[in-house]
């Protein structure tokens, strides 16, 4: 990855088609099951791009817009590396200040995660919960308190 020198994780985008409700989630609860803590980069969705910078109606599947804006592109659906290398040359050659149209179209790890609901899978410590809780069982107080004074 080519970062120009820019080592600041609140500018690497990771930028898919559609992104946003399927490959992005995939991503993100097959890192989240395996214990791997997921990047802390923005997720952007090259789909709601050219949907609303090109018009809610036009057809925006990536063989369509390969077709309309790349077609020297040799493009193999349903391939990744065909497929990442394709939507690059779409939304290069499309948006020139590609830059600023994959920010704007582009939000935070954290609010990616809290709007999927993919952050009630990260880890949460039981003892935060406990000690934040106005729930917490006075008997469980004295137990504990118990237990770590005899240490």
């Amino acid at each position: 990855m080519n970062t120009n020198g820019d080592t600041n994780m609140n500018n690497v985008i990771l930028v898919a088609h559609y992104g946003t409700n399927h490959d992005h989630v995939y991503l993100m609860k097959t890192m989240i099951s395996w214990g791997v803590e997921p990047p802390q980069v923005r997720f952007g969705d090259s789909l709601a791009l050219f949907k609303m910078m090109k018009g809610m109606n036009t057809r925006a599947n990536l063989s369509t817009l390969v077709a309309m804006y790349a077609p020297w592109v040799e493009f193999i659906p349903h391939d990744a590396d065909s497929e990442a290398r394709a939507l690059r040359c779409v939304v290069m050659t499309e948006f020139p200040n590609v830059r600023l149209a994959s920010m704007v179209f582009s939000i935070s790890h954290q609010e990616y995660m809290k709007r999927t609901g993919l952050d009630m899978h990260e880890a949460v410590s039981v003892y935060a919960f406990a000690e934040n809780s106005m729930f917490v069982d006075p008997d469980l107080d004295e137990l504990t308190g118990s237990i770590a004074s005899s240490e």
